[in-house]
């Protein structure tokens, strides 16, 4: 711990043996994996920051070739108060992994800035943008083709807080999400609050969600030459779900509290082979 923040690193290692079968031989599946990793938190007056970091290694004993991955990961975050409830924010990730016949390289960058309450309204607003690269050696068993591919995507969205009465609440948001493989996805919601009493809440929500196609729906073959028996192709769209929630929390006593809900999912364009 220093005087504006505070520090840890970590490491640790650890060995899974071979199970054994019934006449006493090895099975070949044993792990050894290392990992070490840092993250350090501070701040400057309104600003405060945040650096953390892993890193790893391990090799499984596999049959018929010891599997090996290795990766590692950084984050940095950045927060301005700005006073009266509002803030900035800024976050960027980076992810780089790389296991038998796949490498993978990942960079996240994402903003948002929270405004002070203006009358019963408080709005969140926010957007990122996303850059994947991944490279596969492709096999006799199957291939994804193109074998080497660049995937970016960015989203834009807002939120507002909205104090109807005393005792109710409301929050409506939108998000736009662009991906490579189906374009443009809208994603609103709603969510109602109700507080009779301090000790009660029973609340709402409504939603609609997406499940994007990844490289798996859109570009994988099996086997890995014609004539295929699985192919993918443009085909594919979104899967789609309309999500309801309803549901009641309450605090009867100050060392207890408790809580139930319900969900109703419609979903649509699911995929099956």
């Amino acid at each position: 711990k220093t005087e504006n923040g505070h520090y840890r690193v970590y490491a640790k290692t650890f060995r899974w043996d071979n199970h054994k079968n019934p006449a006493g031989a090895n099975l070949r599946d044993g792990l050894d994996r290392m990992q070490a990793g840092f993250r350090s938190d501070w701040t400057l007056g309104r600003d405060s920051f945040t650096l953390q970091g892993d890193g790893y290694t391990s090799t499984g004993n596999q049959i018929p070739l010891p599997s090996e991955f290795e990766g590692l990961n950084l984050l940095g975050r950045w927060r301005r108060d700005l006073g009266e409830g509002e803030s900035v924010r800024v976050q960027a990730y980076y992810d780089w992994s790389k296991r038998p016949q796949q490498d993978l390289t990942f960079l996240d960058l994402d903003l948002a800035y929270v405004m002070r309450p203006r009358g019963a309204h408080r709005f969140l607003l926010g957007g990122g943008v996303r850059h994947a690269r991944d490279e596969i050696a492709n096999s006799a068993a199957l291939s994804l083709l193109p074998a080497d591919k660049t995937l970016n995507s960015w989203n834009v969205y807002v939120q507002d807080e909205i104090v109807l009465t005393q005792s109710l609440d409301a929050t409506l948001g939108a998000k736009v999400d662009h991906n490579t493989y189906t374009g443009t996805e809208f994603l609103p919601s709603a969510r109602l609050a109700w507080r009779p009493s301090t000790e009660h809440m029973v609340w709402a929500a409504g939603s609609r969600a997406v499940r994007t196609p990844s490289r798996f729906d859109k570009e994988l073959f099996l086997p890995g030459a014609p004539p295929f028996l699985l192919a993918g192709g443009p085909a594919f769209q979104s899967e789609v779900a309309y999500v309801y929630e309803l549901g009641y929390r309450g605090q009867p006593f100050a060392r207890l509290s408790w809580s139930a809900t319900g969900f109703y999912h419609d979903l649509e364009k699911q995929r099956s082979i």
